[in-house]
């Protein structure tokens, strides 16, 4: 979904820089359930004193019939059953108006719909954070405590005293492979791959009419857009 592809993309700094506003992953999950026919999305009638504005409304048939992930069904509770009036579609003001009145208590449905992506990532795409440190204590702890024995007993004492100077570098490359964040081998393929589509939707307005794709598959890249920062560029 839209939103984990943000959720993958911002775990590198790099990433963070090019996806932009954590609000991104919200637009985009709408923007991808309208897609699939979840919500349909109109404009209201202007009227004497307000603006025309855009609405939301959950079709509550296919919304019971949708394959959903937990962060999608979280969010559309949240939004046609916390949010908005009972029955009545979303609009940005009932959104402004909820976080202003409930502002601990949508803080909270946040994290949590945070959380839901992170569990989603950590299972698929995110690398043990220890790997290196243990890769270092294998290699290197056994010559440290040798050296240590050799020089404390007398014996091969330059040796020993070599052995465990070199053996002190453990605890600090350790401390790096524990500390150093990474993603696993799956996570590392879709980032380049996401990160490549990123790319091509960069040079999308470069593209002569004919080579642009057919509304269908355009509408299903704007989600993806949206995640990837780049929405404003279609």
């Amino acid at each position: 979904i839209p939103a984990l592809v943000y959720t993958l993309m911002t775990y590198y700094p790099k990433g963070r820089r090019l996806c932009g506003d954590e609000g991104n992953k919200i637009s985009a999950t709408l923007l991808d359930l309208t897609a699939r026919g979840i919500i349909t999305a109109q404009e209201s009638e202007e009227g004497l004193f307000t603006k025309g504005q855009a609405e939301l409304t959950l079709v509550r048939e296919a919304y019971e019939k949708a394959e959903l992930s937990e962060y999608e069904r979280k969010l559309l509770q949240l939004c046609f059953e916390q949010i908005a009036p009972a029955g009545e579609p979303l609009r940005p003001k009932d959104i402004k108006r909820y976080a202003k009145h409930h502002a601990n208590r949508m803080l909270a449905e946040l994290n949590e719909l945070d959380a839901l992506l992170d569990r989603e990532a950590k299972q698929k795409y995110y690398g043990p954070s220890a790997s290196y440190g243990k890769q270092f204590l294998t290699a290197f702890l056994p010559p440290f405590l040798l050296g240590l024995l050799l020089a404390i007993s007398g014996l091969a004492r330059i040796l020993g005293i070599a052995m465990a100077v070199f053996g002190i570098l453990v605890p600090l490359l350790a401390f790096i492979g524990f500390s150093t964040k990474r993603l696993n081998q799956t996570g590392e393929n879709q980032f380049a791959l996401w990160l490549a589509f990123r790319n091509f939707l960069e040079d999308f307005s470069q593209f002569d009419k004919k080579e642009l794709p057919e509304l269908a598959l355009w509408e299903r890249y704007l989600p993806y857009a949206a995640a990837l920062g780049v929405a404003d560029q279609l």
